[in-house]
């Protein structure tokens, strides 16, 4: 089994360097007559930990395009009315390089997510739902291999696996030609079909896993339904910027399904941007390399935002209501006792990423999950402003807001 799974993964490495190296000549006009899409795949925050494809590589890429417009992977509500990217640090690379050649090009910036995902996400309990999942299936999986060490069915689902390390080993290393290819989107078309198609299906033969298969087959459907709105709106972008270049920025693992869907349109013509330009990157490479003071900057905010969330909790918790108060809401124990009553927190169970929203433009959300008395779980999102007093940066909560979502 373990030879298969070696053998497989070498093909991935294989097809996806072969494909890389096939790159068509440099073809930098659009078809007059349709707007032409590049889908340029990024990493996320994994490009501040690949050395071959940084923000400032992505960058260079972007202004070498001189598309007419970008679209971003962002929700209306991630999003100045303008399309401008609210949050468009480095903390969010694909932000950050979209609104500087953008604002360099003179040009839009255009969200094309599925309007208010997160807070779906939220609603449905998704990422919950997800691990849970995850853990039943793994000790399905671990259950089942020990009755029977050659059950041909775990050496289908192990290429679920393998398909996720060889995704990590591209993602850390890999250049943007690898990962804009069709070799490349081959592994993570084998991730999601066994994943979503094949797991489920395999699962179902074996008798208590009902309730498992509903839940893959419902993260199967948000899936599909979440790229099929994300298409959609890429095409409405398009029949607006007739023969004109778009460049749309997209997770790298949405490239496969974008492009399937995008495909079959008449109004469309998809290139890869090493089909469109011949870029030196060396520069940038060079410019990424030199990120390491603003990465580290980059990590002691977002610690400090956690930080202050986790004091704030900590305190409501010993019902230190006059350090409550001075950490900026102002509230102290008038607000906990209006807004929790007599069931108090007992225990921080979670303290997210803070994140902006066009929601709140002047302060950062940090989601926090907090056990109460009764043995509830609930979601807050606490709203924290920064300013420079005297060269250093004070940050305050400025709002406290309880989601109604009961979490488990």
């Amino acid at each position: 089994m373990k030879k298969t799974f070696e053998v497989v993964g070498l093909t991935f490495v294989l097809l996806a360097g072969f494909t890389a190296m096939a790159a068509e000549e440099a073809d930098t006009k659009p078809n007059t007559k349709r707007t032409q899409l590049i889908i340029l795949g990024t990493l996320h925050g994994g490009h501040f930990q690949n050395p071959s494809y940084g923000p400032n590589v992505l960058k260079e890429i972007l202004l070498s395009l001189k598309p007419d417009a970008i679209l971003n992977e962002s929700s209306l509500s991630e999003a100045e009315n303008d399309g401008r990217p609210i949050c468009r640090e480095i903390r969010v690379p694909e932000f950050w390089a979209s609104d500087r050649v953008a604002t360099q090009l003179g040009i839009r910036q255009i969200p094309y997510d599925r309007p208010e995902r997160q807070e779906l996400y939220r609603k449905t309990r998704y990422y919950e739902r997800q691990k849970k999942s995850f853990d039943q299936y793994q000790a399905w999986a671990e259950e089942t291999k020990k009755k029977d060490p050659e059950n041909a069915d775990l050496v289908v689902l192990g290429l679920w696996g393998t398909a996720s390390s060889s995704q990590m080993y591209f993602h850390l290393r890999a250049g943007p030609e690898i990962i804009n290819s069709n070799g490349f989107d081959s592994v993570i078309r084998i991730k999601h079909t066994v994943y979503q198609s094949i797991t489920p299906e395999l699962l179902a033969k074996y008798p208590g896993n009902e309730e498992l298969v509903k839940e893959f087959e419902f993260f199967g459907d948000e899936w599909r339904e979440r790229n099929e709105i994300m298409a959609d709106n890429i095409l409405k972008a398009a029949r607006e910027f007739v023969g004109d270049r778009l460049v749309v920025l997209t997770g790298s693992e949405h490239r496969y399904i974008l492009r399937d869907l995008l495909e079959a349109a008449e109004e469309v013509e998809l290139k890869e941007y090493w089909q469109v330009v011949d870029v030196d990157l060396s520069g940038a490479r060079e410019a990424d390399a030199n990120l390491t003071a603003e990465i580290e900057e980059m990590k002691q905010d977002t610690e400090a935002y956690i930080q202050l969330a986790g004091s704030y909790w900590k305190a409501v918790i010993r019902g230190d209501w006059a350090e409550v108060g001075g950490l900026g809401t102002g509230r102290g124990a008038e607000w906990c006792k209006k807004t929790l009553g007599t069931n108090l927190p007992v225990e921080i169970v979670e303290i997210g990423q803070p994140r902006r929203e066009r929601s709140f433009p002047t302060g950062l959300i940090t989601p926090c999950k907090v056990k109460f008395e009764d043995g509830q779980t609930l979601e807050f999102h606490l709203i924290i402003s920064s300013k420079k007093v005297d060269g250093k940066w004070v940050r305050t909560i400025s709002r406290v807001w309880r989601k109604g979502t009961l979490l488990e």
